[in-house]
């Protein structure tokens, strides 16, 4: 590696050479805030004395041909010093200002001089398309002519950036902000016969502004020679990021590897974890050796690498269902995708997807009819609104892991069965709420501080439109759906003389279900009194709000009968079938529990447990059935015992009182459990 100190003007003045930013880089995605601040640091320059400098940072480069060059890392900074300079091409009129930035910065000019290399910088394609249409351009290249996607794009919103900035600026002032990039300092780092890959990866681990989705490109399509590099990107990343949106590939990549593993479990460093944003990177890079052997170090396996492009693209068509663009109004959508919207959008449930792609996937498959995919759908939509009320965990990575595993790949003539005992089957914090358990929880629980406001429009809307009286509900996303407490937060006289002696259980029922409606005009009804209100309720675009009328008066009764009414209401929309409300799988998880191991869970002598109701107390472990504590060696449950002042440890559970990293070790042997059955 040769690394030369170097300025960034005389950098992209190269005779005769081309700046390619290779197709596996990230897009061109540089903030007008980052323009400000360059253009700043610029004028820091200018304004100050002739050996002023200011350091941009590293430029990683190799030669693919004495006249071309890859930018390893700093397409960024490459790419907005360049629109600097067209844009002041541009703004300036002298025709000799002009044309030496052209032919410095711009293009290689020349006898010899092949079609392919006349411009300084190739882009990648989704960027260079725009950067193409404005070096056609001799002087400000305006909107007019551009699609929507172009004038939205980074690089023709920077260009303009920075050609309004010099906007009353005199062209001797132009001249020295040319004249400064000859102070703008780079370290360049010519890579040789270094591992691209491998110096990317250190880069990065510096603190350079990656994602793990640029890591993960660059993976699979950096080691490749430059026609594989091309021919999978546009065969297969490109179209990836078409269907499901460049802003949605990390949940992409994360829900993709737990479809494909049916599993979210990884193994960092000797110890499980879960795969998310933190470490989809090494997660993607386990999953690569498992596919192409541990003797690949690296992506360099063109055949591999393609296996799983191909795949991904495949999952990519089925998930571009899965993400919806903003301003959706869910009443046009069909049942389906309604249901998806529901739980992804409406819900949050962003972690379902990975089931859900196992439901659409054989749906597109043909392995499925509509309405069983629908019937699954909404297996899950009921799951995860029942454990949002009664506050248990619902979908997430590792329930999802679990669930897959449970699933046969193909469909089968009773595939919507297999798919509820999959839902159905896991215990303790991954129990599907019951009948009675959601009932409960919606006759009883403080809805409205339980699900929040937005839980609780999304309950009562979904009621809406299941009801007879579901045609001509106003959109979803209406800015006037408001949350009406029927029962005001604040009690005036005439509600306190109205409710009586139940004055005083208005804090216990002011955010019960029964006294919870969906209005237009929340902030005038505010605390009148309900004879008021009762006018306004008529007048409702929404049968349940209108049904208020019905009552002459409010009182804790008539909250308690109309939560009696929705919780009915919600058990017939959020239902599940009473076959699969059995405790029968829990029973047979308990009878498969062997006791507890610390190997289980990962732990390994020399790791250290702690007490959890005081966390200062804290154990070594020493072997797979023992700790260690002020030098005397016992069972988990005899020192927990001990810790809870009791003269025996029968009854007493260790790995209920201990916990590692914040959570205890019950839970974690839960979570292996739950990957096991």
């Amino acid at each position: 590696m040769q690394v030369n100190k170097n300025n960034v003007a005389q950098f992209l003045a190269a005779n005769n050479t081309t700046f390619v930013i290779p197709v596996y880089q990230r897009n061109y995605d540089w903030t007008e805030e980052n323009c400000k601040q360059l253009w700043s640091d610029i004028w820091y320059v200018v304004q100050g004395e002739d050996g002023r400098t200011h350091f941009l940072g590293t430029i990683c480069s190799k030669g693919i041909t004495s006249r071309e060059k890859t930018i390893i890392d700093g397409q960024q900074r490459i790419t907005t010093i360049t629109l600097l300079l067209k844009a002041m091409h541009d703004y300036v009129e002298n025709d000799d200002f002009k044309r030496d930035i052209e032919a410095t910065f711009l293009r290689n000019m020349g006898y010899g001089v092949s079609e392919n290399h006349k411009v300084k910088l190739h882009l990648n394609r989704r960027d260079d398309v725009i950067y193409r249409k404005l070096l056609e351009s001799f002087s400000f290249c305006g909107a007019d002519g551009l699609t929507k996607q172009e004038k939205e794009s980074s690089v023709y919103q920077n260009y303009a950036f920075f050609y309004n900035q010099m906007k009353g600026l005199e062209e001797g002032q132009i001249a020295s902000i040319r004249a400064a990039l000859d102070r703008i300092v780079i370290v360049d780092l010519d890579v040789e016969g270094e591992d691209p890959q491998e110096i990317f990866e250190s880069l990065n681990s510096t603190g350079l502004d990656l994602t793990d989705v640029d890591l993960l490109r660059n993976y699979l399509l950096m080691s490749l020679d430059y026609e594989n590099q091309l021919r999978l990107y546009n065969e297969y990343w490109y179209k990836i990021e078409e269907n499901v949106n460049p802003r949605n590939m990390v949940r992409f990549f994360i829900d993709y590897l737990i479809y494909v593993k049916r599993s979210d479990a990884i193994m960092i460093r000797g110890r499980r974890a879960h795969i998310n944003e933190g470490n989809l990177y090494t997660a993607f890079k386990n999953y690569y050796a498992s596919l192409a052997g541990e003797r690949e170090r690296y992506s360099n396996s063109p055949e591999v690498t393609e296996q799983i492009l191909k795949k991904m693209l495949n999952c990519s068509e089925v998930y571009r269902r899965l993400v919806f663009d903003s301003g959706i109004d869910m009443n046009s959508l069909g049942d389906i995708d309604r249901i998806i919207y529901s739980l992804v959008y409406l819900n949050e449930s962003v972690a379902s997807r990975p089931v859900l792609l196992y439901v659409m996937g054989l749906l597109a498959a043909g392995e499925i009819a509509e309405g069983q995919a629908s019937e699954m759908l909404r297996a899950c939509l009921t799951l995860v609104v029942r454990a949002k009320v009664t506050r248990s965990t619902g979908i997430n990575g590792q329930f999802a892991g679990n669930v897959l595993q449970r699933l046969p790949e193909h469909g089968t003539e009773d595939i919507v069965d297999a798919f509820w005992r999959a839902l159905t089957s896991g215990g303790g914090k991954f129990a599907y709420p019951f009948d009675e358990e959601f009932r409960e929880a919606l006759l009883n629980r403080p809805i409205f501080e339980v699900i929040r406001a937005k839980g609780v429009k999304y309950l009562l809307y979904a009621l809406e439109q299941s009801s007879v009286s579901a045609k001509g509900l106003p959109r979803y996303d209406d800015a006037n759906i408001t949350i009406e407490h029927i029962m005001p937060k604040t009690l005036s006289e005439a509600w306190e003389a109205e409710l009586g002696a139940e004055a005083s259980l208005h804090d216990d029922y002011l955010n019960k279900l029964g006294n919870l409606a969906l209005t237009s005009y929340n902030s005038e009804m505010s605390n009148r009194e309900f004879g008021e209100k009762r006018t306004w309720y008529s007048e409702a675009s929404f049968a349940l709000t209108r049904d208020i009328c019905l009552e002459e008066s409010w009182s804790i009764d008539a909250i308690r009968r109309r939560a009696n009414a929705i919780a009915e209401e919600c058990l017939r929309v959020w239902s599940m079938p009473a076959r699969y409300q059995t405790e029968e799988s829990a029973e047979e998880v308990s009878r498969k529990r062997v006791p507890f191991q610390f190997s289980m869970i990962g732990l390994v002598p020399g790791d250290e447990v702690s007490f959890v109701k005081n966390p200062s107390l804290i154990a070594t472990v020493v072997d797979d059935s023992h700790v260690e504590y002020q030098g005397e060696v016992c069972s988990l449950s005899a020192l927990a015992a001990r810790f809870l002042g009791k003269e025996t440890s029968r009854g007493v559970q260790g790995p209920l009182h201990f916990a590692y990293e914040g959570e205890t070790l019950s839970q974690l042997r839960n979570e292996v459990d739950a990957n096991v059955f």
